[in-house]
């Protein structure tokens, strides 16, 4: 699960852009692109994306992890 919606692929839900390599050349190209559509990034998307990393989402999300897999697990004697 990715925290970062990336504008090249999904550009109505995009929360930010995502890039290649970690060098200084990509990450220029990176700032230079966001800043030319970073008017295109919608905070309400930003807001939807970020929730999705809850602490409420990770326990309810967890804890169902958690009852599916213990209920298959052989039980210990």
């Amino acid at each position: 699960m990715e925290t970062v919606v990336d504008y090249q692929k999904n550009p109505k839900t995009a929360t930010g852009i995502w890039f290649d390599q970690q060098t200084v050349e990509s990450l220029v190209q990176a700032v230079e692109t966001f800043s030319n559509i970073s008017h295109q990034i919608s905070p309400e998307n930003c807001f939807l994306q970020a929730n999705r990393f809850s602490s409420k989402i990770f326990q309810t999300s967890y804890l169902a992890l958690l009852e599916k897999y213990c209920h298959q697990a052989p039980r210990r004697t």
